[in-house]
Parts: structure tokens; sequence; C-alpha cells
């Protein structure tokens, strides 16, 4: 399956419930009052720069609710997510894996997916309702699920 076919059906299988997953673009895009356009060259007249995510930013990110512990009152938090889709051969950039671990190590939850099931392992079934905050207290930081890689391999 092609990574932007596999990207839309995790959007569509966790963009509900405790989890919402929306695309992050990242780079540079123009807008502008187009002048002239041929099917390889737009000419933009008053033209301003859009600046994306920055390099590296995982395809998706989001949030996961869950529920904290009651020695953190008990009450639901929004925990920022991030999943970099990847076809089956598809390999993280360095930027990339400084991102996802960026995330970890701030206390949200990255993974690297080539399924839906590689997402449901870092972050339950879709639909589900959110974790507690203390499956993940043991838990190391610093580096991202990487699903789907040998766990082996340094990030």
């Amino acid at each position: 399956m092609a990574e932007f076919t596999f990207m839309k059906n995790v959007l569509a299988a966790f963009g509900r419930g405790s989890v919402r997953l929306f695309r992050s673009n990242a780079g540079v895009s123009w807008q502008g009052d187009e002048v002239q356009r041929t099917a390889k060259v737009v000419v933009l007249e008053n033209p301003r720069a859009i600046h994306g995510w920055p390099a590296g930013t995982a395809d998706l990110v989001g949030w996961q609710s869950v529920t904290v512990t009651p020695e953190m009152v008990g009450r639901r938090v929004a925990l920022f997510v991030a999943v970099e889709t990847k076809s089956p051969r598809g390999r993280l950039t360095a930027a990339q894996r400084r991102f996802l671990a960026a995330v970890e190590s701030a206390g949200g939850r990255a993974c690297v997916a080539r399924t839906l099931d590689d997402v449901a392992a870092a972050l339950g079934p879709p639909g589900a309702p959110g974790p507690s905050a203390a499956t993940r207290a043991g838990e190391p930081r610093g580096r991202p699920a990487v699903i789907g890689e040998r766990r082996t391999r340094a990030l």
C-alpha cells in the first residue's frame, strides 16, 4: 500500500474516540494572485510564503485524551501524539527521528507505523477510551516506539 493511502487509512481509523489526528504538512508553500498557470508553472503576484511544520515533523499529529492517576487529581488531559506513517520499505530521516524522540521525551506519544495494527499497538484500538497515564509511568522516555522496524536498531 502506498504511504499516502496508508496515511489516509490511519486518519480514518484513528480520528475519533480518545485520539484526534491531523495531517501536518512540512515546508513552505506560496499563495497570492494567480497571473498565469501551465501544467508545470504557476505565476503569482503579491506572493506570500506559508510556512508549515518544520522538517522532520511527523505526518500525523494530534492528541490522545487520557485519565490521569488519582495522584494527579484524576482529571483528563490531552497528550500530544505524533504518528509517522511509512510504507513497508520507507525509512525515517534523521530529522523525523529527532522529532519523534522530542515528542516522547516531552511526555507525548510517538510512533512509526506501517499498518493500522502498529498505530493500535502505540495508541490503543480505534475509538477506544484513552489509557491511564499510569500505564506509561515506568516506560523509558526519549525513544519513540518504532513499530515495524527492528527495535534493536538505534534511532
